[in-house]
């Protein structure tokens, strides 16, 4: 996975907002108070993407990360996550890091400190020509054209003083804007809620953060999808058939069918479909390994991606479950499978975010929802990734032959000439109800 073009960039702005109750100017340094940045527009390639192949590997690390450590607990079902989403949490996290954690995160994110902001930047940015309300897949509807909707916040307690040029960073990288709020107050949860439910469309009701007296900061991201096939499948195609679980079982699931000419492959290992999006540029890759209990990892996901993206459109008939999952995953856990040790038992140095006035800082909420909706007419996902910061007060095809995706697959949504993914989800049970 290696990419070429243009280098974007990207200008902050600095201005006096008014608040209800206080106006401040963001360009101060910070100090004892608290702080508010203008939101900033989404910030915007200035020519293609040059994202580099590590970051592209470690975007698919992360998403498998996570993938696997629900598949290793030995849950069923349909798992998603939106490696966009998680690693841009990461990143601005490490963007305050200092000492070792900030090692392991470097390796973690695929690049070096000095690149963190313009490789996820750019991560970010990808997807600025889709860029939409995400009220437009309200409702569940699948909207007539693309739309991909990222949004990010940090919301900071009246008892953290957050670091002026972390603040400056994460405004200019992703546009985050940083708002002071009283994280104890009565309307503290409710407001983290409402903007889950805003930026996602309403796919995401509510926060998965827990707030507590110890909560100092809590960062919140968005990231909605929602697009119609090129080809839309024919609802009246749709029929009950069997599918294989991991374990061996047979469920029935409501199968869509279609006949068209579309690039899809065979071999020993990998089944592979590309599904395109209405303006052919967003694509779905639907990645079946021949062994369901086969470990995922990112050379072999790699090959499965080789593999699809050599196949040559042939009319071909494809069968593929309609999917409906949703879910939470704590990510603490998945940060550890990564080997951020330091960043989740609290021996990291957080120092460039901000400190607390009552204690040392600890990241201790890392969580992810999503959603995932796959039909005839198209495909909705939205993923809401928060982390929390708490004070320490104490311690190829054969013509006319029939694929069909009858086992437990993999989905990536992604853009066609990066292969970067908005979205990866493990289809392991698409019989289930969503959660």
């Amino acid at each position: 996975m290696g990419f070429d073009g243009g280098r974007s960039r990207w200008v902050a702005r600095c201005s006096v907002v008014a608040g209800a109750a206080l106006a401040l100017n963001a360009c101060d340094v910070m100090g004892v108070g608290t702080l508010f940045v203008e939101p900033l527009p989404r910030p915007s390639l200035s020519g293609p993407a040059q994202i580099d192949s590590g970051t592209t590997a470690a975007l698919y690390s992360i998403g498998l990360a996570a993938l696997t450590a629900r598949r290793s607990a030995g849950e069923s079902g349909d798992f998603v996550v939106s490696p966009v989403g998680t690693s841009a949490m990461l990143a601005q996290i490490a963007l305050g890091t200092r000492g070792d954690a900030l090692t392991e995160l470097e390796r973690t994110l695929g690049t070096d400190p000095d690149s963190i902001s313009d490789q996820y930047g750019q991560v970010w940015a990808l997807w600025t020509p889709w860029a939409g309300d995400p009220g437009r897949v309200a409702g569940e509807k699948v909207p007539d054209e693309p739309v991909v909707g990222l949004n990010s916040r940090i919301t900071v307690d009246d008892q953290m003083n957050v670091e002026q040029p972390w603040v400056d960073e994460i405004g200019q990288t992703w546009g985050t804007p940083v708002d002071s709020f009283d994280l104890q107050a009565s309307g503290a949860e409710g407001s983290l809620d409402e903007w889950a439910s805003s930026a996602s469309g309403g796919l995401i009701p509510r926060s998965g953060i827990k707030l507590d007296g110890d909560t100092r900061l809590v960062g919140q991201n968005a990231v909605v999808f929602g697009a119609p096939w090129l080809t839309p499948f024919d609802p009246e195609d749709t029929t009950s058939r069997p599918f294989t679980r991991s374990d061996g079982t047979l469920v029935s699931v409501d199968m869509m069918s279609q006949t068209s000419d579309l690039a899809a492959s065979v071999d020993g290992e990998w089944t592979t479909a590309t599904l395109p999006y209405a303006d052919g540029d967003l694509i779905a890759y639907l990645l079946m390994p021949d062994d369901p209990a086969a470990p995922l990892d990112v050379g072999s996901v790699a090959e499965a991606l080789a593999l699809a993206g050599s196949a040559s459109a042939e009319m071909t008939s494809v069968e593929v479950p309609k999917v409906r999952a949703q879910g939470t995953q704590d990510l603490i856990g998945t940060l550890t499978d990564l080997g951020l040790e330091d960043l989740v038992d609290g021996s990291a140095d957080l120092s460039g975010i901000g400190t607390a006035d009552d204690g040392p800082i600890v990241l201790a909420q890392a969580v992810s929802q999503t959603v995932l909706r796959m039909d005839e007419d198209g495909t909705l996902a939205a993923a809401v990734n928060e982390f929390g910061i708490e004070a320490i007060s104490g311690e190829a095809v054969v013509l006319g032959r029939t694929i069909t995706f009858n086992h437990p697959y993999l989905v990536v949504l992604a853009e066609r000439e990066t292969q970067v993914p908005l979205f990866m989800a493990w289809i392991g049970d698409p019989s289930r109800d969503a959660e």
